[in-house]
């Protein structure tokens, strides 16, 4: 796929104030205090860049069942804060804190196996993690499988447009309208199915009014074309406009064709309709 679908999550874990420096790591000091308490030292070394003593901080938290723990001395082979990059330690605590509780990194995971990073690309595993992250309730993963498929229609195996299709429209059922970009995207574009307009159009204008960029330029691209709908170029200036606005460079691409084909009092409509649609309410009020 061309983008990912969901952003890398963070993996410090915000800590309380404790004020002061955390006392040096022993076993006498660990266990005197909770998993959590050990946490909280860790964070404060990482924030005073004493990565060697986090560690120590993080595996008796760690040991004592705090799973956040976990993930922290996974990001901390990660970025290779205790020497080189070690991707199998990396993978290994952010599985164990997986494991412990924290069922949303199992979205990171599922992205490290997919890219290659930290280990060999895996889309197995990459699958198994998406569905282990959808499996305890964290319905965001449908996109990220659900693309992952997609990707694997494009490349020839149609065998999987169905699920594909079903999971985006789990998403979307779920309140994620950037499925709606990939359906139409689906429909549009014959990927998996016979191609449909209609349908495609009619999925851009969700993710257009949620404010999806991706679909508010290939909606304005339907209406320019009249693809599924009759021509209408003010109403593609418009979304064109709202693409734009939000950051999609193929909007400002569509309106520099798009321009030239409208007067000026349709290059206002589209404007001022595109201001409407935002927000902006009507200007006559």
């Amino acid at each position: 796929m061309s983008k990912r679908i969901l952003p890398m999550l963070v993996l410090i874990v915000p800590g309380l104030s404790l004020g002061g420096s955390p006392p040096e790591w022993s076993e006498i000091q660990a266990a005197s205090l909770s998993g959590e308490a050990q946490l909280e030292h860790g964070l404060h070394n990482v924030e005073s860049q004493r990565y060697e003593e986090a560690r120590r901080w993080f595996e008796s938290s760690a040991a004592a069942g705090e799973s956040r723990a976990k993930l922290n001395l996974g990001w901390l082979y990660e970025e290779g804060l205790l020497g080189e990059v070690d991707g199998p330690a990396a993978i290994t605590w952010y599985t164990r804190g997986v494991q412990a509780g924290e069922s949303e990194y199992a979205i990171k995971l599922a992205w490290v196996h997919l890219e290659g990073r930290l280990t060999p690309s895996s889309l197995e595993t990459a699958e198994q993690w998406f569905e282990y992250a959808i499996d305890h309730g964290h319905m965001q993963a449908k996109l990220g499988l659900g693309s992952v498929l997609m990707a694997e229609v494009m490349g020839g195996d149609a065998s999987r447009s169905e699920e594909a299709i079903e999971l985006f429209e789990g998403a979307l059922d779920d309140g994620y309208p950037l499925a709606s970009y990939y359906l139409g995207r689906i429909y549009r574009e014959g990927i998996g199915v016979p191609t449909d307009d209609a349908r495609a159009l009619r999925y851009y204008k969700i993710g257009a009014a949620a404010g999806v960029a991706d679909a508010q330029w290939r909606l304005a691209e339907m209406y320019a074309e009249g693809a599924g709908t009759d021509q209408d170029l003010i109403e593609a200036g418009k979304w064109a406009y709202l693409a734009t606005a939000n950051g999609a460079e193929q909007g400002r691409d569509l309106l520099r064709a798009l321009e030239p084909l409208l007067d000026g009092d349709e290059r206002h409509q589209a404007r001022l309709r595109a201001w409407q649609a935002a927000g902006g309410g009507d200007v006559n009020q």
